[in-house]
């Protein structure tokens, strides 16, 4: 196990990771990026790079739906994994629709 972090460098974390990349803070506190990043982990932060998806790209989604997730994906310009959550999100709320519908 490594050297503890301290109460100074948790702070310094906690107040740049989302202005900041793991390895311009590992440089400021002296340790690794990678280290940087579990503590910034183990400290509740994440960073969000998610890309919300426009009314355009669902429709496209679901216009080429039956095409797998890396055709998709180079179709949207996402990664496949966006693309494959995207189709687990849209099966979940048929599913819900197709529940509703058969309950009432």
């Amino acid at each position: 196990m490594g050297k503890r972090y301290s109460q100074t460098e948790d702070d310094y974390i906690q107040n740049n990771y989302k202005r900041h990349t793991y390895f311009e803070i590992s440089i400021v506190i002296n340790r690794d990026p990678r280290s940087v990043r579990e503590r910034a982990l183990s400290l509740g932060l994440k960073k969000a790079n998610r890309k919300d998806w426009t009314s355009d790209e669902c429709l496209t989604f679901l216009s080429n739906i039956v095409l797998p997730d890396k055709e998709l994906a180079q179709i949207l310009g996402r990664n496949r994994r966006s693309v494959s959550a995207k189709r687990a999100w849209f099966r979940n709320k048929i599913q819900l629709a197709n529940e509703a519908m058969r309950s009432a």
